[in-house]
Formats: structure tokens, sequence, C-alpha cells
């Protein structure tokens, strides 16, 4: 059974032919324009739920990492690091085998698109990450950009002027409590996270903030957070530095 978006003026929506309507309603008053869009809305939500990610489009990043992961096994003196913008937070990306034959793993690297729940304190990652003290500073240019569409308010699409941004680097090791999904049991994951986020913003601007999720090697973070450094800031100059400057 598939939604049709493009058919929803088709039929007109009453308070007979839709459940769970208001009980305020009689049986033939017709809904309004918005309650008849809730409902809509929240049919495809519940579809949504109940569909599996194999027909969904969101499969193409899963398809991704398994075509970087083909790439991995080929190229043993390599680190191969498949990258994908938010819309690739999916939490089925992180629980896709990524191991070789060799040493060397394929490794992800993901903007984040959602504040998920850490399963080591049941609290937002965002404010775990937050709550770690700061491993680097520096100074991001950012760009002037023009939005692309009307905006209501300012944001990662809004308009803005070119300045420079004094940013700071957080990193920690967080377990990514597993979503439910109605056909499968998914299991948490133990992710390394990065957080790049602007120092004193201009008055009226949005702030600079960028959360990456990254699976490096563990034990190798934990030899860098020693030395002051955790080995997921390696993108501090690169992906997660680079992000907001596009963005």
């Amino acid at each position: 059974m598939a939604c049709d978006e493009n058919n929803d003026a088709a039929t007109p929506v009453t308070s007979s032919t839709a459940p769970n309507s208001a009980a305020a309603l009689s049986e033939s008053a017709p809904l309004t324009e918005q309650e008849q869009k809730k409902i809509r809305r929240q049919a495809r939500a519940k579809l949504r739920k109940h569909t599996p990610i194999e027909q969904k489009e969101s499969l193409r990043w899963i398809e991704g990492v398994r075509a970087a992961r083909s790439v991995a096994e080929a190229c043993p003196e390599t680190t191969c690091v498949c990258i994908a913008d938010s819309e690739g937070d999916i939490f089925e990306l992180f629980s896709e085998p990524r191991e070789t034959s060799h040493a060397h793993p394929l490794e992800l690297l993901v903007r984040s698109g959602q504040d998920r729940i850490n399963a080591d304190d049941d609290g937002p990652l965002l404010e775990t990450v937050r709550n770690t003290p700061a491993l680097y500073e520096c100074v991001l240019k950012l760009s002037a950009r023009e939005a692309k569409v009307d905006v209501k308010r300012q944001g990662r699409n809004g308009t803005r002027a070119s300045r420079q941004a004094m940013v700071q680097i957080r990193a920690a090791q967080v377990t990514l409590r597993a979503p439910w999904r109605f056909d499968r049991q998914l299991t948490d994951q133990i992710l390394n996270v990065v957080l790049v986020e602007e120092l004193n913003p201009p008055e009226g601007e949005v702030p600079v903030s960028t959360l990456c999720k990254h699976d490096g090697d563990s034990e190798e973070s934990q030899k860098g957070k020693d030395h002051g450094l955790d080995r997921p800031c390696f993108v501090r100059n690169g992906c997660c530095a680079r992000y907001p400057c596009n963005r």
C-alpha cells in the first residue's frame, strides 16, 4: 500500500471518514482544511514507520556504505572514510558491517541530522558532548550566502553575510540508543561524536553548530585524548570544519 501525496484534494475528508477525529464534530460535519492536512500527515507518518527501509529512498545511503566497504576491501593500505550529510543520519547506517579482511575497516563520518539519545545516561546526545571539555579552537571563514528559498527563520538555509567565526571542538564516545523498528531488532551502537560550535556569534546571526558522528577506532581515540586531542578531531581542518562554511 502506498500513499499518494498528489491526491490529497481528491476526496473531501469528513468526521465520518476520518478515524479519531474530534468528538465535538457531528458525523456529517466536514473537517476544516487544516484538520484534513493534519490527518493526512499522521497517516503518512504512520505509513513511513511501518515501511521497511528496503522500500524507502533512504536505502541509497545503506547501498553507499556497502559500495564503500567494497572499495575499502580492495585498498588494504588505505583508510577509507565514507562521508554522509545529515540525510544519511540513519541508524541502520551505523549498524551496517564495515569490517574488512585486513587491518583497515571502513570508517564513517556522518553529519548529524537529529539529536539522538545517549544510552549511557538517557540524555540528549548534543548535551552529552557539550558537557565535555573543549579540545581545540580555531577560526573559520564563513562565506556569504543568499537563501535559495523564502525561509521564515534564520538557520542553515538562511541568508548570511561573510564573517570570521571562532569555533570550539568537543568530542566524546557515546552509545546511541537503538530506535524501534516494526520489522527488526536494532542494537545500540558505540560511536565517537564531534561537535563544532561557534562562540559569541554577532547579534542577530545564527551560531555555526555542527555535530558529526564517527565510528573510528575507540582505542586510538582514547590514546588521542590522553594527549589532549581526540582522534575524530582529524576532521577539524576537513569535513566537520568544512560543513558549517558550506552550509
